[in-house]
């Protein structure tokens, strides 16, 4: 087994646990679908958040070539899937009341959620500079900062207006970064 097959194992269980958390609150809704009061931007970030795992893993490959690993290399690289996981358990978290009001879980959340969401997207520089010394390649770093932008506000705003339109901007760019530099295992 090579060090990347051993480290992949760990991160992909990360990943797994952070796909079958969405997946299993995305189902807990539809079995109280009578209970709940429906919210888009919630399930539009559900459905983003099930496209960044996915992307997560599917790009972990990448680094199969890195030949020489240290603890905080792979600390470094273990951080996104934790974020993602953390993200996927906050999206879904269990209400305390019912009716489940998604509207009112996602302000709930929703200094903490996109907190995460920066913190992630910060960390996941790390890799690179790490293993390469650079923050990566140049289209990389602008769409991660890019993202890191949209989502500062929402942070910081409670403006529902924002949030919407956050959401499905979040999920386009998320999609052309995909397109861009994931729409083959490299």
């Amino acid at each position: 087994m090579t060090a990347f097959e051993h480290i992949s194992v760990l991160i992909s269980i990360v990943i797994g646990f952070a796909i079958t958390t969405l997946l299993a609150g995305a189902v807990r809704l539809v079995h109280r679908r009578d209970s709940v009061i429906w919210y888009w931007p919630s399930i539009l970030w559900m459905v983003t958040l099930l496209l960044i795992d996915i992307q997560v893993w599917w790009s972990r490959f990448g680094w199969r070539r890195v030949s020489t690993w240290t603890f905080a290399t792979f600390v470094a690289m273990l951080l996104v899937p934790i974020g993602a996981y953390v993200l996927s358990a906050l999206i879904v978290a269990e209400p305390a009341e019912m009716p489940i009001d998604l509207r009112k879980e996602y302000f709930a959340r929703r200094q903490v959620f996109f907190g995460v969401i920066i913190a992630t997207l910060a960390a996941s520089y790390l890799p690179d500079v790490f293993v390469y010394g650079t923050l990566g390649n140049s289209v990389d770093v602008a769409m991660k900062a890019l993202m890191i932008a949209l989502n500062v506000p929402a942070l910081l705003t409670a403006n529902e207006t924002y949030h919407k339109l956050n959401a499905v901007v979040a999920l386009l760019i998320f999609c052309a970064y995909i397109g861009v530099l994931f729409a083959q295992l490299g």
